[in-house]
């Protein structure tokens, strides 16, 4: 019987989180009923990729006998082609979704500015990744057969390392951008300590991908590291997935378990109503004024959910 192996579970794994999260999200934005948003878009884009990627990982595993240490041609012509080229474009979109949704609650200038500096660079980083990737080997066919005359492949462990370290950098962004907003809102520890897990979800997919950077890294045609660098694909885009939809689902989480579903139960829930509903007081709890200020109070209102 054949060893089932580590990517196989972690592709179905990612296969039905996927699933389960945009679903969710859904209804949680049917139940809201809130002004449509790009993400609205891009998330059920990135759910299409992130499923794909994952078959394509399953496919190769069926078609070497669930084992990474017998390759066929078919095979590698999907390891080094058609799984990368999706890769590069399922990395990017969720954290697209993630930006669009931080643009809407996020009024400040220097985080308006960065978050849109962020997504073009994600933008630049993925559509330089795609051409790079196809010919990064001459001929093409060259990627997954060797056995062609006078084929010449570029540093394919430069190739992909260097195409991590964008995603890395973007990430650090992503989860730095929205720290000393949430840190100056006046809020009880506790639910302070809820939002900021909310924005920080996506700090697994950071770990994957410096992961992944660090297997590339150590990555040689002699030695099997490609299981690796597959498993750390999928959770990295599985989870700036899962964080692009944990940013609506509180709405969700409102109407099915009710008042109980609070970062700090119900007193502190009902004191951050008080506060949001006097004028003067606003300001105290979001720690800003303005513009700024009425910004804050809607991400108070999106992520605690008041």
């Amino acid at each position: 019987m054949a060893h089932f192996p580590p990517a196989a579970s972690v592709a179905i794994a990612s296969i039905i989180l996927n699933v389960v999260f945009v679903g969710l999200r859904v209804w949680a934005r049917v139940l809201h009923s809130p002004r449509w948003q790009w993400a609205d878009v891009l998330v059920p884009l990135s759910l299409v990729l992130n499923l794909v990627l994952a078959t394509l990982i399953l496919v190769f595993l069926l078609s070497v006998g669930m084992s990474y240490s017998h390759p066929t041609p078919a095979s590698l012509k999907l390891s080094a082609f058609y799984i990368p080229m999706i890769y590069g474009i399922a990395s990017a979109v969720p954290k697209l979704a993630v930006l669009d949704v931080y643009l809407g609650i996020f009024p400040a200038r220097w985080a308006r500015w960065t978050l849109l500096a962020t997504g073009a660079i994600i933008i630049c980083n993925a559509l330089a990744y795609i051409p790079t990737t196809i010919w990064q080997c001459k001929p093409i066919r060259f990627s997954w057969d060797h056995s062609i005359p006078g084929g010449t492949c570029n540093d394919f462990r430069l190739h992909f390392s260097l195409a991590s370290l964008p995603n890395i950098l973007t990430d650090l962004v992503i989860l730095g951008v929205p720290i000393p907003i949430i840190a100056k809102l006046h809020l009880d520890k506790a639910v302070k300590a809820g939002v900021l897990a909310t924005f920080l979800s996506g700090g697994i997919g950071l770990i994957a991908s410096i992961i992944r950077f660090a297997m590339f890294l150590q990555w040689t045609p002699a030695t099997n590291r490609t299981e690796k660098i597959d498993i750390s694909s999928l959770v990295e885009t599985s989870f700036y997935l899962v964080a692009a939809c944990l940013l609506s689902l509180r709405p969700l989480v409102k109407r099915v378990v009710g008042s109980v579903a609070s970062y700090s139960g119900e007193h502190s829930r009902s004191r951050m109503n008080r506060k949001l509903g006097e004028g003067d007081s606003t300001g105290e709890l979001v720690g800003g004024r303005g513009g700024e200020g009425k910004g804050n109070v809607e991400l108070v209102k999106v992520v605690a959910g008041v």
